[in-house]
């Protein structure tokens, strides 16, 4: 009796765990890779209890069959309506203490992350984390709309729909639990055994017992063999269903808001050397867009365009945070509506996104279907904002938006090669409107990171030219369809300026800008460029490694490389490798190191020197790694230069994590493991007991 009920609250336990783990949503999944490392290894189990509990089961087939399966794997070994309310009731108190206790660790993982000396600091979300994929998790959708009504956000609303959720879940997973239990008691139930048939020789009588004699002893019938079969046929059946269930693994911009007119073109060059670029233009059409504005698409398009990116995009001062355009799929397709029927602008938002499908010859399948009744209370003047976001296109794509603005003017001088070399976003459509009732007008944006095909480190004279930096092609006039030109060319301020050209731009030292306007009427340039005596550090080149480089377990000792050469003309001093920045983003991570900041001298030129830092992973998730800081001084000068990002991924480890769970909310789980560690023994004693005394009765 006790034994089975221990099995039916044990097995629906642990196969609603096992289960519920491998089904939750893509898109929490992608979220337990980007918090967990922060948190602690108790993030992901609690997200997985969470939904376990307050999940949509109705419209999320895959929670609906953890509970249902949790339920009949427990009743199979409760057989009993009794014992399965009794087992059933076991579970649901045990998971609800796995979540008390995973929200214990995490609040003590809050507060290591908040208390740090560097503060709060959010990293970018992995590689592969995609807005759509979070937004479609059913219980997200609900709370959205929840959070999104006309009066604000509902928070009774929100609470009642998670209420029903759980209170729908928990009776799923008793009426499997308890059915399970009756129908499995009817099929193993214990039917009378039919007397058998006296042998022959019993059923003829017996001679009688000489006197004196004893009489012979009957042999008593061997005892019913222990159900060791059956309980290792059960377990294998566990094993098999647990087994066969796969785990489940803009651009910076000086220009203000609204439609940019004619062309704009600025280069700046950093006081660190690094050297950026921003292009924007209007173009007479778009491919396969057509260009009668006043049909019902063109209707209160706040934007509506194609974008590709790769890389980290720089976002000006005040601008979003950069992890909101890393959740966006690196090509697709952005619409935005303000109407008083989403339906409205989904309809125009499909039109669209089909026209710049055929235009651009690429596949766009919708990914984000957003409704946003309000936000923060305040309805928008002209009813909803609907959001759609449409994911595809490739390397063809860019090509095309780029061949947009290489037909004429400023634009001919730009070249793939460049343009995406290194980090990079392009977009085509018709972007800031000053309001919903503005006329749309097709343009063509692009920024990209020009600091690889740049020469500007050490002391000397430096020009900073369209020439110097795309090549002698092209045409510097403005092109037909923009009629107007605007080059900004951005150095150091208060350097020594020698020459400009041409003669008509205008120079400011000071702040360190040229500016060129040209229209319609001027006379093209053979070039628009600046030159000036500056003093930039000393070009480092910093190479990032981690042993292992693969994927690793949560626990395991990492070893990371910094690798620093100096790729300028002059030696440069005191170089110091500091990590500081990822030990503050991760609390996680336990520094086995001496230090985070490693000293590695003088540099000579051409030379290269290599720090070296341990620490240990405490979590499972994605750790996109912060660059690593390496400051020097150079010229007098201390400079701080910043490595790429890299990425560690960390798995799940069960034993670290209960491990930290036990000693982390004890004393209070050693009665629960005592109860899982000492039940099974009791009963196992306790039936050894009733076995030697049935059999020491059947003796005497």
């Amino acid at each position: 009796m006790i034994l089975g009920k221990y099995l039916a609250w044990l097995s629906s336990t642990t196969v609603a765990l096992a289960l519920g783990w491998t089904v939750l949503p893509k898109g929490f999944v992608e979220v337990a890779n980007w918090i967990g490392p922060l948190l602690g290894p108790s993030f992901k189990p609690l997200l997985t209890l969470v939904f376990l509990f307050v999940g949509p089961s109705l419209s999320y087939t895959p929670l609906l069959t953890v509970w249902v399966s949790a339920g009949v794997v427990g009743g199979f070994f409760a057989r009993g309506v009794l014992r399965s309310m009794i087992a059933g009731t076991l579970s649901t108190i045990t998971l609800i203490l796995l979540a008390v206790a995973n929200g214990f660790l995490l609040i003590s993982g809050i507060r290591n992350l908040v208390s740090g000396s560097g503060g709060f600091n959010l990293p970018p979300p992995p590689p592969g984390t995609s807005l759509a994929d979070i937004l479609s998790v059913p219980m997200v959708g609900q709370i959205v709309q929840q959070a999104t009504s006309p009066g604000g956000p509902s928070l009774l609303g929100i609470a009642s729909v998670l209420a029903v959720n759980f209170g729908l879940n928990i009776a799923l997973f008793a009426g499997s639990f308890i059915g399970s239990g009756v129908m499995f008691r009817k099929i193993f139930h214990r039917r009378a055994k039919p007397v058998k048939p006296r042998p022959v020789e019993d059923s003829m009588p017996k001679p009688p017992t000489p006197p004196g004699s004893i009489p012979p002893v009957a042999t008593p019938p061997a005892p019913a063999p222990a159900p060791t079969a059956t309980v290792l046929s059960l377990l294998v059946i566990a094993l098999l269903i647990l087994g066969t269930v796969v785990p489940a693994g803009l651009a910076q911009s000086s220009s203000s808001s609204g439609v940019l007119t004619g062309e704009q073109m600025e280069l700046g060059v950093q006081k660190d050397g690094s050297l950026h670029m921003v292009y924007s233009t209007n173009v007479s059409s778009l491919p396969g867009v057509s260009a009668d504005y006043s049909r019902a698409e063109f209707q209160n398009l706040v934007a509506g365009s194609i974008f590709s990116f790769n890389g980290s995009v720089q976002v000006g001062a005040g601008g979003p945070p950069s992890f909101l355009l890393s959740l966006l799929p690196r090509h697709g397709f952005l619409a935005i509506y303000q109407v008083s029927d989403p339906q409205v602008g989904k309809g125009r938002a499909d039109v669209l996104a089909s026209e710049f499908a055929q235009g651009f010859a690429v596949s766009l399948q919708p990914a984000v279907s957003l409704v946003l009744p309000s936000f923060g209370g305040q309805q928008g003047s002209s009813g909803s904002i609907y959001l759609g976001i449409y994911e595809g296109g490739q390397q063809n794509t860019t090509l095309r938006m780029l061949g947009l603005v290489q037909s004429d003017g400023v634009g001919t001088i730009l070249t793939p090669r460049k343009v995406f070399a290194g980090s990079y976003a392009i977009m085509a459509g018709f972007l800031g409107f000053e309001n919903a009732s503005a006329t749309p007008s097709p343009s063509v944006s692009v920024v990209a990171d020009l600091t690889g095909f740049s020469n500007f480190y050490g002391r000397g004279t430096f020009t900073l030219g369209l020439r110097e930096t795309f090549g002698a092609q092209g045409t510097i006039a403005p092109s037909a369809t923009a009629k107007t030109t605007q080059i900004r060319l951005e150095f150091p301020t208060n350097s020594t300026v020698v020459a400009w050209g041409p003669s008509t731009a205008t120079v400011n030292s000071t702040q360190g800008l040229y500016q060129l306007l040209l229209n319609t009427t001027s006379s093209p340039t053979p070039n628009a460029f600046v030159t000036f005596d500056a003093s930039f550090p000393q070009r480092i080149q910093i190479d990032r490694r981690t042993d292992p480089s693969s994927t690793v377990s949560a626990g395991a000792t990492v070893t990371e490389k910094v690798s620093v050469r100096n790729l300028g003309n002059e030696t440069i001093h005191g170089v110091v490798v500091s990590e500081k920045k990822l030990f503050q983003t991760y609390p996680t991570l336990e520094l086995l190191s001496p230090s985070y900041n490693s000293t590695l001298g003088d540099i000579d030129p051409q030379a290269s020197r290599e720090a070296t830092v341990q620490f240990r992973v405490g979590s499972n998730g994605v750790y996109t790694m912060p660059s690593a800081e390496v400051s020097y001084v150079d010229q007098n000068k201390t400079i701080s230069r910043e490595s790429s990002q890299t990425m560690l991924v960390s798995t799940f480890n069960l034993e670290l994590y209960l491990g930290k769970l036990v000693s982390g909310t004890a004393p209070y789980s050693y009665p629960l493991v005592g109860l899982v560690v000492l039940t099974p023994v009791k009963s196992l004693i306790g039936g050894i007991g009733k076995l030697s005394t049935r059999r020491r009765k059947k003796t005497h």
